[in-house]
């Protein structure tokens, strides 16, 4: 008898995972615990919502340097936190959210300290500047959109993405969720 009963519980285990995942769902949403299936749909459209809040923000960007719109740019753009970035990679000393930088922006910084001296982020890291490096690789009619060919979360409020066009060296540009939302913070190339 025994014996039995372990081959039927056998049969229904695999009756059981032939099943798809689908067609036990509408069985779970009629349970009795409503509040903890909302909770958990809410929890859900919550993840999505977050994890798009970005994507809106690149096309926010993307459109404001099609149109010229320069109080959307400046409301996108943190130009002392690019600049901080910078400041700290180039401090062996300290982290930085930036990885690597290429030897164009090596050399570009370095002809700008010998023309600026030690001013030389505040008079070449600018708004017009982030602007220009974002021109450079867009497309004709898309803007740079299409041209992103690598995003993720760093951590839950850092966000970079990687912009490659043909004539450009690639440019990782980074967002950071502060108390105006999603704003460039971080770029270089």
């Amino acid at each position: 008898m025994r014996m039995r009963v372990e081959k039927s519980q056998v049969v229904l285990m695999r009756q059981f995972a032939r099943r798809s995942t689908w067609e036990h769902l509408p069985r779970w949403w009629q349970c009795k615990c409503q509040s903890k299936k909302w909770l958990i749909v809410l929890a859900l459209l919550l993840a999505l919502g977050y994890g798009s809040w970005p994507y809106v923000t690149l096309w926010q960007l993307n459109q404001a340097l099609l149109h010229n719109e320069q109080v959307t740019l400046t409301a996108l753009i943190d130009v002392d936190a690019v600049r901080d970035a910078i400041r700290r990679r180039l401090n062996k000393d300290e982290t930085s959210p930036i990885a690597e930088i290429s030897d164009n922006f090596i050399n570009w910084l370095g002809a700008g300290i010998r023309y600026h001296g030690v001013a030389v982020l505040e008079k070449l890291i600018t708004r017009e500047w982030i602007r220009e490096q974002l021109q450079a690789r867009m497309t004709t009619e898309g803007g740079f959109l299409p041209a992103l060919t690598a995003s993720s979360f760093v951590n839950w409020r850092t966000f970079q993405v990687q912009i490659v066009s043909e004539k450009m060296p690639p440019l990782i540009l980074g967002l950071q969720l502060d108390t105006h939302g999603w704003r460039v913070a971080m770029l270089s190339y």
